[in-house]
């Protein structure tokens, strides 16, 4: 699928991951039973206009890179359970990091205060909401009878009210006080001196204190190795075999990163899947299942983490006690409300 939306969701799922069309071919065994089950095409459920039309006449030779690992046996898995990765010990969680950012709005509020805007509370320019701190990665388990009856799993809906209380009606930022709050001005109308950067700055150093940055930022070193395991041969060549095998179901997609974001349902949260959507997921789950493509993701993903702890392992342990500080500070300001 080549059209923008789709585009648009590569790239919020896997952080512009550069996926190649490469492999053997080859689709594993134990694969036709199950596939035999697959609901014919109708007429009504022809590819999307924005789809290729073609099926690939022959997949591209696999061009493998020096630094890829040795691997020992594939990850099969079965369960959409989190799969313990070597660099879990040092992640950030999503929750902490809301924590984070909610102080540094807590601390801006306090300094737009301080300089004199008597109105401004948290929640006049707001730097975080709820639906920012979901977290998913490239490739989970897809449970072909799962998604046979209710299509491509959804992310968890954010309650309402949990929304309603992020996004309070509010009035807008006047020009002064955006320019004191991103710091576009040395001072204010009054002559109150504005910190350099802002309020919003300012809070930012708050809360890091003499550690501005962390030595390695373990979230990035985890989207180094999904891009390594993505790129890795081994991969490439499940993409591909994956891709030959939807192909014989009449299915036409570059990536398995594609068919969940398909313009045709992927804006849909809670209303039921569609007969289409229900024989796609079908389709895919099980050509993913019969070609290994999530354990052979997890593997390599496993090998490049435990290659970049290794590399990195001081740093890595030093970075956890910095954001623990940070973290430790964001919450005094966030119970204190200052």
């Amino acid at each position: 699928m080549r059209d923008k939306a789709a585009q648009a969701a590569l790239l919020t799922i896997a952080a512009a991951f550069a996926i190649t069309s490469c492999g053997n071919g080859q689709v594993f065994a134990g694969m036709s039973a199950e596939m035999a089950e697959v609901p014919p095409a109708h007429p009504s459920t022809t590819p999307h206009p924005n789809l290729p039309t073609s099926a690939p006449e022959s997949p591209p030779s696999v061009t493998k890179r020096a630094d890829e690992p040795e691997l020992g046996s594939l990850n099969t898995i079965t369960n959409r359970d989190p799969v313990p990765m070597p660099l879990d010990p040092y992640m950030t969680s999503m929750e902490d990091l809301k924590t984070i950012d909610k102080a540094r709005d807590i601390g801006a509020a306090a300094c737009m205060r301080a300089l004199g805007f008597d109105n401004w509370t948290d929640n006049v320019i707001r730097t975080w909401h709820p639906q920012a701190y979901q977290e998913s990665d490239v490739f989970e388990y897809l449970d072909p009878k799962q998604v046979a009856i209710s299509g491509y799993p959804r992310p968890p809906v954010i309650p309402a009210k949990e929304i309603e209380q992020a996004e309070p009606t509010r009035r807008s930022a006047t020009t002064e006080e955006r320019k004191a709050f991103d710091g576009l001005s040395e001072r204010t109308a009054t002559g109150n001196k504005i910190p350099s950067g802002g309020c919003t700055a300012e809070s930012t150093r708050k809360i890091h204190g003499n550690d501005a940055k962390l030595p390695v930022n373990p979230r990035e070193l985890a989207l180094q190795a999904r891009t390594s395991a993505m790129t890795d041969s081994r991969m490439q060549e499940a993409v591909s075999s994956w891709r030959l095998c939807i192909s014989k179901q009449g299915l036409i997609y570059d990536s398995p990163v594609v068919p969940p974001h398909d313009p045709r349902w992927k804006t849909r949260v809670e209303a039921p899947a569609s007969e289409e959507e229900r024989r796609v997921a079908f389709i895919d789950a099980t050509c993913q299942t019969g070609v290994n493509l999530v354990g052979t993701y997890k593997t390599l993903r496993t090998v490049y983490e435990e290659r970049l702890v290794t590399d990195h392992k001081a740093d890595l342990a030093a970075s956890k006690l910095i954001f623990q500080r940070w973290l430790d500070t964001a919450r005094e300001i966030t119970n204190k409300g200052y």
